[in-house]
């Protein structure tokens, strides 16, 4: 195989690469990616077969337990282990699980457009056609989160559902009502620096040429890590931030990100869900790609050199 058929090659098995990544990264996001399953003696196997169990997906916390018929619950009556778990994290001052990563999850959706841009962008060729793509469609998100956010109110929907959740298991309603606030300008600065990231990704790239794109293919491939590091934060945010007014006393503690755990007569369970696994094919697959495009580029550069 010649240069020229070997670079064509590796170019589409590259771009082949990254579109399965794209596949996995949108498959991921409509999928749970961790699970967490608290079990005691008064939660019966035979009722509770999982225990209490949450599921975190990127856009919120959804109920894991399975229906089951038991002489307390009839087929049909159904279970939500969300208020469940909220009200067992109420006994020892916890908060409840919707003051965990509200602006991660209110704009997920947005976050992970943003990635979708830049990996449509790594597949392109070198030259200017970058850049326009990828400015245009960073500067087509922004617009699209400043219109939602701000003219059609859904920053006001998302404090609405944080207040609410907080609403639940406090009764200051002065506290509520700053740290919703306090929500509201904090996601406003996150969009800032949204901007400002979008702003200086395009800039370096523009300046830098072919010397930056691997960025556009490493930070999507970087998610499976940041995931568990912002999971691992928010564990750590609900464990040191207990609160007095809990029935049973607690001393702070950092609840366990991967594995079991124990705490109070609770055993406690952490583990990854399939998205997550979707998660790490996308570190896979990209990880390849930028490889093989580096290769790629080297092939090139060789054959431009011996022909000149």
């Amino acid at each position: 195989m010649n240069n020229s058929s070997q670079v064509k090659t590796l170019a589409l098995i590259y771009r082949g690469l990254t579109v399965i990544g794209l596949f996995l990264l949108v498959a991921a996001y409509f999928s749970p990616v961790w699970w967490v399953s608290l079990e005691a003696p008064q939660y019966p196997k035979a009722t509770f077969p999982d225990g209490i169990r949450i599921h975190f997906h990127f856009t919120g916390v959804h109920n894991g337990c399975t229906e089951q018929e038991s002489e307390e619950i009839e087929v049909g009556e159904g279970i939500d282990c969300v208020e469940e778990m909220d009200t067992i994290n109420h006994y020892v001052g916890m908060a409840p699980t919707s003051a965990g990563g509200p602006i991660e999850r209110g704009l997920s959706h947005f976050s992970f457009s943003i990635l979708g841009v830049m990996l449509l962008v790594f597949m392109m060729p070198d030259g200017r056609k970058q850049i326009v793509v990828l400015g245009g469609g960073f500067a087509a998100i922004m617009v699209w989160m400043l219109v939602s956010l701000y003219g059609q109110g859904y920053l006001e929907v998302i404090a609405a559902g944080f207040a609410e959740g907080m609403g639940q298991f406090f009764n200051d309603k002065k506290q509520i009502i700053e740290e919703t606030e306090a929500l509201k300008r904090n996601a406003g600065m996150v969009v800032g620096a949204y901007g400002l990231i979008m702003v200086a990704i395009t800039l370096a790239l523009w300046k830098a040429g072919t010397g930056l794109r691997w960025v556009l293919a490493f930070i999507p491939a970087s998610l499976s890590v940041i995931f568990v590091l912002d999971y691992a934060a928010w564990l750590y945010w609900f464990g040191h931030n207990l609160h007095p007014w809990g029935a049973f006393s607690v001393k702070p503690f950092m609840p366990t990100v991967f594995g079991d755990g124990k705490v109070a007569q609770f055993t406690t369970h952490s583990y990854p869900h399939y998205g997550y696994f979707f998660l790490l094919g996308v570190s896979f697959v990209l990880l390849l790609a930028m490889l093989l495009r580096r290769k790629m580029t080297r092939l090139a550069a060789e054959g431009e050199a011996n022909q000149g």
